[in-house]
């Protein structure tokens, strides 16, 4: 998602699916497969660590970062955090010879957050 305070990270994560897309053109032919994942709002120590965002976020307004967290999670349709299994999951599926058809192309594996955005 875009964010103002950090733009250069914010349009750096927009331009991978079409930098996938570019290269799965040029190596399709060869076998090669390009699919980029985008996690949404997952249980990590950058969002919930000591120094993650929560804490960040909490010390701009006021809030413990427990409540900023709770309230991130309110907002995925899922109501919650994912897990890192759940990414990993589904990287081992489109690495796997049953998605083999799979190319060209992102999945987001974000809770359902995309439509809401």
């Amino acid at each position: 998602m875009p964010a103002t305070d950090a733009a250069a990270y914010s349009s750096s994560k927009a331009a991978l699916p079409s930098l996938g897309k570019s290269v799965s053109l040029g190596y399709a032919a060869q076998g090669v497969r390009v699919i980029t994942v985008s996690p949404g709002p997952t249980a990590t120590p950058m969002g919930r660590g000591d120094d993650g965002v929560a804490r960040q976020v909490g010390e701009l307004t006021g809030q413990s970062s427990e409540d900023v967290a709770n309230e991130a999670a309110a907002s995925i349709p899922i109501k919650r955090f994912l897990r890192l299994e759940e990414i990993a999951d589904s990287i081992c599926f489109l690495a796997a010879v049953r998605a083999s058809g799979i190319t060209g192309t992102e999945v987001a594996v974000d809770g359902g957050l995309t439509p809401t955005m």
